[in-house]
């Protein structure tokens, strides 16, 4: 265990525990608790011995954190996805990871995140400077076609909420003879899957609320329950429409010029709303569209020099809406030569050209 200690004469009071040091490192060689002080000559006056000591001693060997699933998946297996293997993961920030059976000890795998099938696993791994560890908890995968499953959801409904939400409810069996550990919910964009699973959600819950959706599409959804043993059928699919988003969005405002050059003009402006969000802006030249962004300033470029532009902008939503067109810009493309930006005001200090306009170009 290498110590350090300032420069200086180095004097070992206790041989029997030094290994070796070396200017300012010494290298320990038994347990215990360790200071140092030092002089600057051979003559001089000690220093106070250190106010920390190092102690040295044997390090407790870690217990792991127990294994988890990596991302939404379901660790019942197969599952409605289509999914016959999860992805299960170690604690990050450690090296040398280890899987293994519960009950084995043939290395299954030496990376952190590892996609066993059914099956219960365990693992280990080293801490810095290669300590070890004992094994995790063990970690089920459960056979979906084990004994005994849960009762299933049935009744499976579906309504739109919002443009882009809808609410699921199902019936739970109110005294199943064996009852759920989870409810896994699972949607499609056509009828009979593929389906992806999209939330697990606790035992005796009946409810969900799908967010972040497409406006005016259809949706299919069926519930699955599962437990420690295995996995029922699954629910009736049930289909839900989100509602049309018909609303455009606001028309970008502040529509500004931001200078030229020969060939190119900038433009920038302030974001639009919109209830559900903003997919891109239209740039227009003379009313018709030439290019599209999703930022809130844009270089027009390929333009002819000594030329006027009229340039307007408008927003288009993630349904399509289109907004009202911004009030128009004129921009003009210099001649070939140099290109200047004139700024007047009082500043006592150098302040961003960039968000000022110019009086002259």
């Amino acid at each position: 265990m290498p110590l350090k200690l300032f420069p200086g004469v180095n004097t070992i009071l206790v041989a029997a525990a030094v290994t070796t040091f070396t200017g300012n490192e010494i290298t320990v060689k038994q347990y215990g608790t360790y200071r140092v002080r030092f002089r600057r000559t051979a003559t001089g006056a000690w220093s106070d011995w250190s106010p920390k000591p190092v102690v040295v001693g044997v390090k407790a060997i870690t217990n792991p954190l127990p294994i988890t699933v990596n991302g939404i998946r379901s660790n019942v297996l197969p599952a409605l996805d289509g999914s016959t293997t999860v992805p299960l993961t170690l604690a990050p920030g450690f090296s040398n990871y280890r899987w293994y059976t519960s009950t084995g000890t043939t290395l299954l795998s030496n990376v952190q995140i590892y996609n066993p099938g059914v099956g219960v696993y365990r693992g280990q791994y080293d801490e810095r400077f290669g300590c070890g560890s004992n094994y995790s908890p063990n970690f089920a995968v459960i056979n979906a076609n084990g004994n005994p499953k849960p009762a299933p959801a049935t009744e499976l409904k579906g309504l739109p909420v919002a443009q882009t939400v809808t609410a699921l409810t199902w019936i739970n069996a109110p005294s199943p003879a064996v009852n759920e550990t989870a409810f896994e919910v699972y949607r499609g964009t056509a009828s009979g899957g593929p389906y992806a699973l999209v939330k697990i959600l606790p035992a005796e819950t009946s409810t969900y609320n799908d967010s972040n959706l497409v406006a005016n599409t259809s949706y299919f959804y069926v519930v699955r329950a599962v437990n420690t043993t295995g996995a029922s059928v699954a629910s009736n699919e049930a289909t839900v429409k989100t509602l049309i988003d018909n609303k455009p969005p606001s028309a970008p405002s502040n529509f500004a010029y931001g200078g030229s050059t020969p060939t190119s003009v900038t433009l920038r402006w302030d974001a639009s709303t919109d209830d559900i969000g903003i997919k891109r802006y239209d740039i227009y030249i003379g009313g018709v569209k030439h290019y599209s962004t999703t930022s809130t300033s844009f270089t027009a470029n390929n333009l002819d020099p000594n030329k006027w532009y009229a340039f307007s902008v408008r927003a288009v939503d993630v349904s399509g809406n289109l907004s009202a067109p911004s009030p128009q810009v004129m921009g003009y493309t210099h001649k070939s030569g140099i290109n200047y930006k004139y700024y007047e005001g009082t500043f006592n200090s150098l302040p961003n050209f960039n968000a000022l306009t110019p009086v002259k170009t």
